[in-house]
This record gives structure tokens, C-alpha cells and sequence, in this order.
């Protein structure tokens, strides 16, 4: 029997079933510790179909050392939130909303100021990004 395991990068192998691109229900979908895992249902045979693999996990950024931490402020916040970083370098800020949606995206240097008046109370996140690193703040919309 050949061995299911495969290196993600080359593809899943192909010589254990032929995957049914038109007739497939119930795909899942899982990724863990550079591991990845396929199941579905082959609507023609009725069959419950598996491939496995594994992948190189690369991290491109790190986060935020206290030495460059941003300051979020007000929070929470009702008109308008702040941001400062104590460096000068530019960096791109992207607003969440509790679903994921983005609501704001933009690019600014040093420090920034965003109307949110208009969003509705709740949770957001902000994501700031820089050349070097990354952070991810929780604030609240009042």
C-alpha cells in the first residue's frame, strides 16, 4: 500500500482515487502545525474520500516589540481613534469589524486619526502593519 502522507508543495497524490470535480459534497478543510487534511463525499460512488498532507510553515513578520509598540487612544472611543507609533517610519492600518469584515484601510506615518462616529457600537479590531512588523489591537466603538 502506498503511503498517504505527501509533501503539500507537490501536490496531493493522485494515485490513490480520482477526484470528481463536478459531483463533491461536504468538503472540510483542515490545517494544523503544517499538517493538512481534506475529507468529502464523492456523490457518484457514495464514497467518503481523504488526502493528507504537509507543508513549511514561514513566518514572514513579527509582532510588535515593546520598543515600537503603537498607541491606540481613545478607548473605548465614540467620534474618533488615534493611532501613534514612536517611530517615523510609515505603516498601513487596516479596521475590523467583530465579523471580520473590513471597514477602513489606509496607510499613515508616525501617528493617524480616523472618524469612526459613523460605525455601530461594538467591538473592532485594528491591524497595524509596517515593513518589519505586525500588531493587532482590540477597541471599542461606544
Amino acid at each position: 500500500m502506498a503511503k498517504l502522507v505527501h509533501n503539500i508543495t507537490e501536490g496531493f497524490p493522485t494515485k490513490f482515487d480520482t477526484v470528481d470535480l463536478g459531483d463533491i459534497t461536504a468538503t472540510d478543510v483542515a490545517i494544523s502545525n503544517g499538517n493538512i487534511f481534506a475529507v468529502w463525499e464523492d456523490d457518484n460512488s457514495g464514497t467518503v474520500k481523504f488526502r493528507s498532507g504537509n507543508y513549511d510553515q514561514v513566518i514572514s513578520k513579527t509582532s510588535l516589540p515593546s520598543s515600537v509598540e503603537m498607541q491606540i487612544f481613545p478607548n473605548p472611543a465614540t467620534e474618533f481613534l488615534n493611532v501613534e507609533s514612536p517611530n517615523s517610519g510609515s505603516f498601513s492600518i487596516h479596521i475590523y469589524n467583530s465579523g471580520g469584515q473590513l471597514k477602513y484601510s489606509s496607510e499613515a506615518k508616525s501617528k493617524a486619526q480616523f472618524n469612526i462616529s459613523k460605525y455601530p457600537t461594538g467591538i473592532y479590531y485594528i491591524k497595524i502593519t509596517s515593513q518589519k512588523y505586525f500588531s493587532t489591537h482590540k477597541f471599542i466603538k461606544q
